[in-house]
Order: structure tokens, then C-alpha cells, then sequence
């Protein structure tokens, strides 16, 4: 029997691709045909492992750096997660300087475009004479999240994307893939 390709596996592929492309890129110095790769406020999960058990208890931090250690007015980031996966028991260890504010909000707007994730957490910092994060080194963590995997946990994503950048930066987000480890 042949084995088909779908759309939908195609998709799953150039996703978790996406990291790698990005280091790839910001690493090279890269310039593709119409596209310039510029400065960078880069946002990625940072998580020791990515394989949990059931009703797990685990912590992972999102982390922030610019391409070029430099300055920025500051940035707006939404983690998108699925409830029925998992549940965010706490958000700690946020960066103070220019924090403007963080809230939980249902994803009806899907501004990840993946149906699983219901939910996302929205945080900003912000600096009006564009010295954020001023004191602290790069790459520097903007919030930790404790979450704990439900009961019948099966695997899920977290995905980063941007809500707002300084106009002198691209910005890229990140996804993360957490597997259970039932059937291993």
C-alpha cells in the first residue's frame, strides 16, 4: 500500500522546522530573495524536558533576547495552551522592569491559528525612551509558568506569538511540543 502525504502532516512538518529555520537564519546572517533578515526580538521556551507523565507538575520559562543584545521600547508576547491538556497553576518570576501587565484570556481570536489551544496568557513590558530590558543581560527570562498535565494527559503544544515588538525589530515566537510519556 502507498503511503500519502496529507496537507495536514506537511503542516506539522514545516512547524517543527520553524526553530531550527529561525536559528539557522539569525545565525547566518541569511538574506533570501525580497526578504532582509533585520534585527530580532527573539521570545523561546526554555524547559528541560519536554515528556511528562500524567497530573505531572513541571515549570517552563519564556525567554527574550535581540538579535543584536541591543535596546527596545519593549514587546507584548501571548502563550497559547490547551486547557483540556493542561492547567497553569501559577505565573512567577516576571520581568518587573516596564512590566505594563499580564492576564489569562480565552483564544477565541486564535491569533496562533491551532484549534487545539482555548487559552493564552498576554504580557507586556514597555519603555517610552527605548532602554528596555535596561538592566538586565540577554538573554534574560520574562516570566516562568508552573503548570501540571491533566489526569489523561496524551501531549499537547504551548505557541508563543508576538502581540506587539518595537518598529525597529522583526519578532519570532516559538513552539513547544510536550509529550506524554504513557506508551513509551
Amino acid at each position: 500500500m502507498k503511503s500519502c502525504i496529507t496537507a495536514c502532516d506537511l503542516k506539522n512538518l514545516f512547524r517543527s522546522l520553524i526553530p531550527t529555520l529561525r536559528t539557522i537564519l539569525l545565525c547566518s546572517g541569511l538574506c533570501l530573495p525580497g526578504f532582509v533578515l533585520g534585527k530580532s526580538q527573539i521570545v523561546s521556551f526554555y524547559i528541560n524536558t519536554t515528556h511528562f507523565y500524567p497530573s505531572e507538575s513541571f515549570e517552563v520559562a519564556v525567554v527574550y533576547e535581540s538579535s543584536d543584545r541591543g535596546l527596545a521600547t519593549g514587546m507584548g508576547i501571548r502563550v497559547h495552551y490547551d486547557s483540556s491538556q493542561i492547567s497553569i497553576d501559577s505565573i512567577t518570576k516576571v520581568l518587573s522592569q516596564g512590566q505594563v501587565g499580564i492576564q489569562t484570556k480565552q483564544d477565541t481570536a486564535d491569533y496562533d491559528n491551532d484549534p487545539a489551544t482555548d487559552y493564552y496568557i498576554t504580557a507586556g513590558w514597555a519603555d517610552v525612551n527605548g532602554a528596555w530590558p535596561e538592566t538586565v543581560s540577554q538573554p534574560t527570562q520574562l516570566l516562568q509558568l508552573a503548570a501540571t498535565t491533566v489526569a489523561n494527559f496524551s501531549g499537547t503544544r504551548l505557541n508563543l506569538t508576538i502581540a506587539s515588538r518595537d518598529s525597529s525589530y522583526v519578532a519570532l515566537g516559538d513552539a513547544l511540543h510536550l509529550t506524554s510519556t504513557i506508551g513509551d
